[in-house]
């Protein structure tokens, strides 16, 4: 495997452009934000917006109104999605089993809605005083 060579292939479409727009619609449908994510789009780094989630690239001298990418796009989707993780979450699966589990698969559980404690293998809120 070490002396494989990396596979090319040539890609002569645009980079952005009609499947990258279906990509993000479909990922602000799957987490119910298609009009909070879209406007939202649209204040990211932008002047007086907030910067992407997912990237550190620095500020052009001309930013165009769509000015992020297709990752971008579905981090913001799942920072802003309406699911929600609590405790009870964290005390049916242990942490090495949430391990195992994909990030995709992980990230389709939603938000955590309070501050976690890790002991061995299993998470507990930590309650606040």
């Amino acid at each position: 495997m070490e002396d494989e060579k990396p596979r090319y292939h040539p890609y002569n479409h645009p980079a952005g452009g009609g499947g990258a727009a279906a990509a993000t619609a479909r990922a602000l449908m799957q987490q119910s934000v298609l009009v909070k994510g879209s406007r939202a789009l649209l204040s990211m780094n932008q002047p007086g917006g907030f910067k992407c989630p997912s990237c550190a690239f620095p500020d052009p001298a001309h930013r165009d109104r769509l000015e992020f990418c297709e990752q971008g796009a579905k981090a913001l989707a799942f920072e802003a999605t309406k699911l929600r993780v609590n405790g009870e979450f964290f005390a049916e699966h242990t942490v090495s089993a949430l391990r195992e589990r994909s990030d995709y698969w992980l990230e389709m559980q939603g938000r955590l809605t309070e501050p976690q404690h890790d002991a061995p293998d299993v998470s507990s809120p930590i309650r606040r005083r």
